[in-house]
């Protein structure tokens, strides 16, 4: 079973969508692979754990972060989900 992640944007708000984590070892392969399923850009990445899907109340990953750190251990771990938030830079103003 391929392991897959659920992220959304955070400005604009957008909808949660998922990305495979096949070959993702590190935030920053995260970032390529998220990438890949929306418009290229400099975005940084925040998560939460469990209920908890505001993303004021979330982390900022950095880019050497490897997920295995991030994600939790399957055999005694309370996290059951990890919410990935995309941070995506303020739009220039006119």
């Amino acid at each position: 079973m391929e392991v897959q992640a659920w992220f959304k944007t955070v400005n604009p708000n957008s909808e949660w969508d998922k990305v495979s984590l096949g070959g993702v070892e590190d935030v920053a392969d995260l970032k390529r692979a998220i990438s890949m399923e929306m418009d290229p850009a400099s975005f940084t990445i925040k998560a939460t754990y469990n209920d908890d899907t505001d993303p004021e109340n979330a982390i900022q990953l950095n880019p050497m972060t490897k997920l295995k750190t991030v994600l939790p251990s399957p055999v005694g771990s309370s996290t059951k989900i990890i919410n990935f938030f995309v941070i995506l830079p303020p739009a220039p103003s006119e």
